[in-house]
């Protein structure tokens, strides 16, 4: 029930599906209206690139794709056209290596990333970085905020967030999830952003919904 204290307030006119099918399709405010040269940035496909082929062919943008976790054989799957700028490399906090799937892998920050690429501004943020996320925009709201325009973000509900303390009311004592949340929005809504879309991702509902998937959309209306 958590997941109905934040819902959009923000209307986008021409809001549009992002892929073909089932876990990984987004929604994009006004994707073919959009400056040209936008660059779009791609954090945990996981092998499944219908999210960034979808907007190469309906647009001519610039598509950069990151995660560390992938097999060579998960990358010889991508399209020639994601695979041109495609890189292994995780999105965190910080710059360095982070344990991910038992294996540590190389990350870097957003504004490091960026930097190495020339980029000074990011049109469409992608981000599906299982419960990482929650530091990263943190970070960034600490440091300085990047010009980033849209943020499109799973947000990730592990089972040791959701536990409750059992001593005094929710109120006194908020799960870890509610205080994450809070925060998370709280972040997003200071540095101009507004929610346009959610939609909960229930082929990634866990048994005991031991791991649930909230899938968010904001645009940035105040920079």
């Amino acid at each position: 029930e958590i997941w109905f204290l934040y819902e959009p307030l923000w209307a986008c006119s021409d809001i549009e599906l992002v892929g073909n099918f089932h876990d990984g399709v987004k929604w994009v405010c006004g994707l073919r209206r959009m400056r040209k040269g936008c660059v779009v940035y791609s954090f945990g496909s996981n092998g499944d690139d219908q999210f960034e082929s979808d907007i190469m062919k309906k647009t001519k943008y610039e598509v950069f794709t990151f995660d560390p976790t992938m097999t060579p054989e998960q990358e010889s799957m991508l399209s020639p056209s994601v695979y041109k700028n495609f890189h292994g490399l995780g999105l965190a906090s910080y710059d360095g290596m982070m344990k991910i799937g038992g294996i540590e892998r190389k990350v870097r920050n957003l504004k490091t990333i960026m930097n190495d690429f020339k980029h000074k501004r990011i049109d469409v943020l992608k981000v599906d970085i299982e419960g990482a996320e929650y530091d990263v925009f943190e970070e960034l709201y600490s440091s300085g905020f990047p010009d980033v325009r849209q943020i499109l973000v799973e947000v990730h509900a592990f089972k040791h967030f959701q536990e409750l303390n059992n001593n005094g009311s929710v109120l006194q004592n908020p799960s870890k999830l509610r205080t994450r949340l809070d925060r998370f929005f709280t972040v997003l809504e200071r540095e101009g952003f507004r929610l346009f879309h959610k939609e909960i991702n229930v082929l990634w509902s866990r048994p005991l919904y031991s791991n649930m998937g909230i899938e968010y959309a904001f645009i940035r209306v105040n920079l």
